[in-house]
């Protein structure tokens, strides 16, 4: 009996080996950066993959930002514990697909001045550039009337609706909706200190209606997170990110007057490289300054003035906001690298003379 036992058991222990080797092996990436992963591809066809997530405070948390949910469905295998979680991805056609996770954490509200002064900007309807495009004005008018009671025509000038024409009206409202919504959420506080953008493709197995995934490779981008002013007296409420497409981004608060901006900066020429009848490009000179950089005013957005900058060409500046309304100015110290990405230095609040 015991050795039947014993037969048993060692039986059970090869399944389970088995079961284990055709899981295939943890491999492991991004082990130089702050957000190093594994991942395997299962036998069933899924991919398993574990983020970590120890370096920042822990009140950052991961998140998925974007996929396509149309191949490939993520869901999470083992909740979060102390920076570690594990997602595993299964496919759901056939195709290829870029999942981003994001290492994020939850932005506070602006409030205005940190030293108790209250915003005047109270009651101020958001306003959007003129330049942004029909589907963005046509959101905005439905955002502001979404609660407004319809003005339907009278019963004996109704005429019987084609179901096409509606559902195309529907279909362009959504759309233009969506449109807006993406407009507004370039503009909303992202506290990002990583991402970790996954491409892998669904392909057939050769059985009837099965699919496996394969891991193709992990891309790892580091942020700084959201810049924002140290509460104390004379300080401004205000918010600086870098975004992921490489512009700066700016939130000021509402304090009665408009705000100005204005720059310093050095053109780094891009070295030449030697070759006979090649020539290195120069950005515009005006006024005897290269222009490095371009600062967008983008209007009053949800509560703060917003503003973009965008890198032109290589160089090093110092941006400079300021507000009648405030002895400060908010400085922000940057480097644009020569594709134009830029990268906050340091940022800070400088007195008249600072």
């Amino acid at each position: 009996m015991r050795k039947a036992k014993r037969v048993i058991i060692a039986m059970l222990a090869g399944l389970m080996a088995l079961s284990m080797a055709g899981c295939g092996k943890m491999n492991a990436g991004g082990e130089e950066t702050n957000f190093p992963y594994y991942w395997k591809e299962e036998s069933r066809g899924t991919v398993l993959i574990k983020l970590d997530g120890t370096y920042g405070s822990g009140d950052y948390r991961w998140a998925v930002s974007s996929t396509d949910e149309s191949v490939l469905q993520v869901k999470v295998a083992k909740k979060e514990k102390k920076g570690i979680i594990t997602y595993r991805i299964k496919p759901l056609k056939e195709g290829s697909a870029q999942i981003v996770f994001v290492r994020q954490r939850e932005v506070a509200e602006m409030t205005g001045a940190a030293s108790g002064e209250t915003s005047s900007g109270e009651g101020k309807e958001d306003t959007v550039p003129a330049g942004e495009g029909e589907a963005v004005k046509e959101g905005i008018s439905m955002a502001q009337a979404k609660d407004a009671e319809p003005d339907l025509p009278a019963e004996s000038d109704r005429e019987e609706e084609d179901p096409s024409v509606a559902a195309e009206e529907a279909e362009a409202a959504l759309a233009a909706q969506r449109n807006y919504e993406d407009y507004l959420n370039r503009f909303r506080a992202k506290d990002v200190i990583g991402e970790i953008k996954v491409r892998l493709d669904a392909e057939p197995t050769g059985k009837k209606q099965k699919l496996k995934l394969k891991f193709v490779l992990a891309e790892i981008v580091e942020h700084k997170g959201v810049m924002q002013s140290e509460s104390g007296e004379n300080n401004i409420d205000y918010q600086v990110w870098e975004d992921s497409d490489g512009t700066l981004q700016i939130r000021l608060p509402e304090l009665g007057e408009s705000w100005s901006a204005s720059w310093e900066g050095e053109y780094v020429p891009v070295e030449d490289p030697g070759i006979p009848g090649l020539t290195v490009s120069r950005p515009e000179m005006v006024d005897g300054k290269y222009i490095i950089l371009e600062i967008q005013s983008e209007g009053y957005i949800e509560g703060a003035n917003c503003y973009s900058v965008r890198g032109l060409d290589q160089g090093n500046a110092a941006i400079k906001f300021s507000n009648p309304k405030w002895e400060n100015s908010l400085v922000i110290n940057i480097m644009i690298t020569k594709d134009g990405k830029i990268s906050v230095l340091s940022h800070s609040l400088a007195g008249p003379n600072g």
